[in-house]
C-alpha cells in the first residue's frame, strides 16, 4: 500500500521536476525495477528455513527493507523540517503513525519464530532507528548533494523493493495456513490503512 500509493507516485512526481517527460517516468520505473532486483539479491542473501525459522528470515528480511525504506524517510523530513517548521512536524507525525504496523510486521514474524519479546523488540528498533540516522546523515553529510533526482530514484527504488517482498514473502507466508480469504482480505484491509495514516 505504501509503495503503490506513496512512494512510487512521489518519486514519479519529483523526477518529473528533475526530468520533464516521459523521461522522469522512465527513470521511476527504472529505479524501481532496480531496487526490486536488489530485494531479490537480499533474498538469496538470507538463507531459507522451514518451519518456525522461516518466520524469523521473513522477520530479518523485513527488517532490512524498512531499513532502506527508513533512511530517505528519515531525510525527508530533515528537508521537510529544515525549510518549513510546520510541514516537518506534520510529516513526522504521518511517517510516525504508518510506522505502526511497519514495525508490526517486523516483530510479529520474530516472536513467532524465536518466542522471544525482547528480539522481536530490538529487530524492530533497529529498523526504526533508521530514520533518525537518515535525519542525521542528511543534516552532517547529504545536504549539499540532496536534489529532486536523487529523492525521486531513492522513493522509486525503495518501492521497488517493498514491492518485491510483500508479493514474494509476506503474503505468501500470510496464506500459508489455509486461511486464504483471511489472507486477502488483510492484504485489502493494509492497503486501505496505510494511506489513512496520512490523514490522521
Amino acid at each position: 500500500g505504501v509503495s503503490l500509493s506513496e512512494l512510487l507516485p512521489e518519486g514519479i512526481s519529483v523526477l518529473l521536476i528533475a526530468m520533464p517527460g516521459a523521461a522522469g517516468i522512465f527513470a521511476a520505473g527504472a529505479a524501481a525495477a532496480a531496487g526490486a532486483l536488489f530485494a531479490a539479491f537480499l533474498e538469496l542473501m538470507v538463507p531459507r528455513e522451514q518451519g518456525r525459522s522461516g518466520y524469523r528470515r521473513l522477520g530479518l528480511l523485513s527488517m532490512i527493507v524498512l531499513l532502506v525504506h527508513n533512511l530517505p524517510e528519515g531525510v525527508a523530513v530533515f528537508l521537510s523540517g529544515n525549510s518549513d517548521l510546520h510541514a516537518g512536524l506534520v510529516l513526522c507525525a504521518a511517517i510516525a503513525l504508518h510506522n505502526i504496523p511497519e514495525g508490526i510486521s517486523v516483530a510479529m514474524p520474530i516472536w513467532y519464530a524465536t518466542g522471544s519479546r525482547r528480539k522481536a523488540f530490538q529487530y524492530t528498533l533497529i529498523s526504526g532507528l533508521a530514520e533518525p540516522v537518515g535525519a542525521l546523515l542528511a543534516f552532517l553529510v547529504l545536504r549539499p548533494f540532496i536534489n529532486d533526482l536523487v529523492l525521486g530514484l531513492l522513493f522509486g527504488a525503495v518501492a521497488g523493493i517493498m514491492v518485491y517482498i510483500s508479493v514474494e514473502e509476506l503474503i505468501p507466508s500470510s496464506r500459508q495456513y489455509g486461511y486464504d480469504r483471511a489472507g486477502l482480505l488483510a492484504i485489502f484491509a493494509g492497503v486501505c490503512l496505510m494511506p489513512l495514516t496520512h490523514l490522521l
